[in-house]
């Protein structure tokens, strides 16, 4: 497992402690606070919590599509677990 792992920048863009505003399915948008990033096994990804309740954190896989960052949530266990893992270390 290959970690790259500075907690304070992912790219030029996204940093610790920002606020990102990621919208549902309804178009609602939510303001969400970067917690950490880091690259593992060459995906990168975002720990996000909702600006509201820092008590929640969710896992983000960040992709690249048309020069835009897509937030991706993951759901799969596994990869959580490996994400929290490595950020932990």
């Amino acid at each position: 497992m290959n970690r790259e792992n500075d907690n304070i920048e992912l790219d030029d863009n996204i940093e610790s402690d920002d606020i990102v505003y990621l919208q549902d399915d309804d178009g609602k948008e939510t303001p969400f606070v970067v917690i950490a990033t880091l690259k593992l096994d060459d995906t990168d990804y975002a720990l996000l919590s909702e600006q509201d309740n820092l008590d929640e954190v969710m896992v983000f896989r960040l992709v690249e599509q048309d020069g835009e960052i897509i937030f991706e949530g993951v759901d799969d266990d596994e990869e959580i677990d490996e994400v929290f893992l490595a950020i932990s270390e």
